[in-house]
């Protein structure tokens, strides 16, 4: 959890507006901004991927070198770890996944915004295009975000679901 936990801290401490709203999309070096955030933001995922396996390791030599455990309970301990390591790993693959994919969707997004600063106008927070084109690109990179941040609650609802539910099977 404490990937987790770091993960989201470094990524929140970036303070990302919303792609959609009025006061990144009508102004340029907004839109420049925010994409740039995007960009830090994918470097953090693919920091916290990378130190992940790590991150597991350490704990199994902790685990390993406790004094506070008997050998037997270290046994056990250590099994029950690369038992579910695989499992955890792929459920962590996939987070860092969708939220990279989000990242990239957005700064795709943006940028494209960025460059066709001058094909669209904002009035009463609704968005009109000059070209038919533009506005094609606009809902397909609209509809990519979307899918992504479904995509990516659906994940983090699954996980919490299944997270509950073992800690209610723990305390039973």
């Amino acid at each position: 959890m404490s990937i987790i936990n770091g993960l989201n801290k470094e990524l929140d401490a970036l303070g990302e507006k919303g792609v959609f709203e009025t006061s990144v999309l009508s102004n340029k070096a907004s839109l420049d901004t925010e994409a740039a955030k995007r960009i830090e933001g994918q470097r953090i995922i693919a920091k916290y991927r990378t130190d992940f396996p790590r991150t597991i390791d350490a704990f199994r030599q902790r685990l390993a070198s406790s004094a506070e455990l008997t050998n037997e309970q270290k046994k056990g301990a250590i099994a029950g770890l690369e038992a579910s390591r695989q499992k955890v790993s792929q459920q962590y693959e996939t987070m860092f996944n969708l939220l990279g994919n989000k990242e990239k969707a957005e700064y795709d997004f943006l940028s494209f915004m960025g460059g066709a600063f001058n094909e669209y106008q904002l009035r009463d927070r609704k968005i009109s295009f000059n070209s038919t084109i533009v506005r094609e690109r606009y809902h397909e990179l609209a509809k990519e975000i979307e899918d992504t941040t479904k995509q990516t609650a659906a994940f983090s609802k699954d996980w919490t679901d299944k997270a509950n539910a073992s800690l209610l099977k723990l305390s039973q």
